[in-house]
């Protein structure tokens, strides 16, 4: 093994399958995967790689803000990187069986629910603890203000004219199909309106892309009013928008 000395190294996740032969000639005292749940899927490279290398870091932690994004299915990657078959099971495979709820769909077979919650709860609860955000950082409390705005002529025709698509799409299709709607159809159709409503219109039927509404733009305008009036010049803030 390497005597390099190493303090630690800072990888991101798709750069260890690519140097996973250098990380394995090196033994770690610990290694940390932060945002883990991007190891969440047992078919990945990148969950293959940090598997091939748990070996050679003599400690294993995991951190996630949020370590089920999708299904409790999730977990079992994250977990295996620990240890394998800390969660009983040393394939995913086997992990959904025991605690998935499934239903035969043609050569198929999807998941409608979950079982034996309380077990998997107790068998999680011994390699884990959560550390809430009041108890590390000292930050006021959220403020929380909702503000209106109305939109432009042409932005609003968009969204009525969507708005008819939409119900006259879902009114066909629920009475082709017996049992109702596909949700991702539905999700799909309401994304769009969302899109109008922040000012441009993805326009899938012409396919010429992107397409900004002229007086879509009363949430920027609103923002920079927001900005001029509360912040002070020198001061740094941070925006999350959609899109």
């Amino acid at each position: 093994r390497s005597k390099a000395q190493i303090k630690f190294a800072l990888i991101n996740y798709e750069r260890v399958n690519t140097i996973i032969e250098a990380l394995k000639m090196i033994e770690f005292d610990l290694g940390v995967l932060d945002e883990s749940t991007k190891i969440k899927s047992d078919k990945s490279s990148r969950t293959k790689a940090c598997f091939a290398l748990r070996e050679h870091l003599q400690r294993r932690v995991v951190m996630s803000g949020n370590p089920v994004p999708n299904s409790l299915f999730d977990l079992w990657a994250q977990f295996e990187f620990l240890s394998p078959g800390l969660l009983g099971y040393s394939t995913k495979y086997a992990f959904s069986n025991r605690y998935a709820e499934v239903r035969k769909v043609k050569a198929w077979t999807e998941t409608t629910g979950y079982r034996r919650l309380d077990e998997l709860k107790n068998r999680i609860a011994k390699y884990s603890f959560i550390v809430k955000k009041e108890q590390c950082l000292d930050l006021p409390e959220k403020v929380y203000e909702t503000r209106y705005i109305e939109m432009g002529k042409v932005q609003r025709q968009m969204y009525d004219d969507m708005c008819a698509w939409f119900i006259a799409a879902l009114e066909s299709e629920a009475n082709e199909r017996s049992k109702g709607v596909e949700a991702t159809a539905t999700i799909a159709k309401f994304l769009r309106l969302s899109q109008i409503a922040n000012g441009f219109f993805k326009d899938t039927i012409t396919g010429e892309g992107t397409i900004q509404i002229p007086d879509g733009d009363g949430k920027i305008k609103e923002l920079l009013t927001i900005i001029k009036e509360e912040i002070n010049e020198n001061e740094k803030i941070l925006v999350w928008a959609r899109f």
